[in-house]
């Protein structure tokens, strides 16, 4: 049997969420599992599902943190449906977890009350294994950057990881946290981000894998995100006020930003 593996990580749900890259990688996404006549999916969310408001003094976040919630688990369900995922993993990322409040852990609660998903929550890590391959998926080995915007996979955050798999018995590890696509010995698979910075990197790299009778074959979902523009800004606000229309969770006038955006 053939079953898929497709990693999101670091949407930022709430702030500066790269939409237009997302749906990108998603649309890559589907034509892997497509060209691998894969009919089932395990879809993973790698941390940093949500951005909690008052992180940082320039960024453009929902005031109101149960609205990134609600946002979420809806692109997470459209997600879920386009990839015919029969389970999703949602770990939480350093963002998730700010001010005493488990943004991801309210997704996952979503996503199971509201949509009737299958979903599996951690705060650490997730080892599943998917046709006798055993992966370790975690938001990252290091709650600090450690220079993680430049360097990705540094040699402590390798070091680490390689010993949490020969611990757990792993066969392959897919980490987020970095904002910093790349791979070691296709061993560890290290996704980037989607998120927005004033200085962009400009890498939106995720993964996804085809897994069948034990062998894994992975490949790189890529494309160029955005730059930070006001333009940009004003779009990821409009993309924001229209899914809480959709989902019907709070009228325009509710919406309240920690930056002000003109939305005439």
């Amino acid at each position: 049997m053939t079953t898929g593996v497709v990693v999101f990580s670091d949407l930022h749900i709430g702030n500066m969420f790269d939409f237009y890259a997302y749906y990108e990688i998603l649309a890559l996404a589907e034509k892997v599992m497509k060209r691998h006549k894969v009919n089932k999916t395990l879809l993973v969310m790698l941390g940093d599902v949500c951005d909690a408001s008052e992180i940082y003094r320039t960024q453009l976040t929902l005031a109101e943190n149960r609205l990134q919630r609600y946002i979420a688990a809806d692109i997470i369900d459209e997600t879920a449906k386009r990839l015919k995922a029969y389970k999703i993993l949602v770990l939480a990322g350093n963002h998730d977890l700010r001010k005493g409040i488990e943004l991801a852990r309210d997704v996952a609660r979503i996503l199971i009350d509201e949509y009737g998903y299958n979903v599996d929550y951690s705060e650490n890590l997730i080892v599943e294994e998917v046709e006798g391959v055993r992966f370790l998926f975690t938001h990252t080995m290091s709650r600090r950057s450690r220079g993680s915007y430049f360097g990705g996979l540094t040699g402590y955050i390798l070091t680490k990881i390689l010993y949490v798999m020969v611990k757990t018995k792993a066969d392959v590890a897919v980490l987020g946290h970095t904002h910093k696509g790349g791979a070691w010995q296709d061993v560890v698979y290290q996704c980037s981000s989607f998120h927005i910075e004033s200085l962009d990197i400009n890498d939106r790299t995720m993964w996804s894998f085809v897994v069948n009778n034990g062998k894994i074959f992975p490949e790189r979902l890529y494309v160029t995100g955005r730059l930070y523009t006001t333009n940009y800004q004003m779009e990821i606000t409009k993309f924001y006020i229209e899914r809480l229309l959709k989902i019907r969770k709070v009228d325009r006038s509710q919406v309240q930003l920690e930056s002000i955006v003109d939305l005439s």
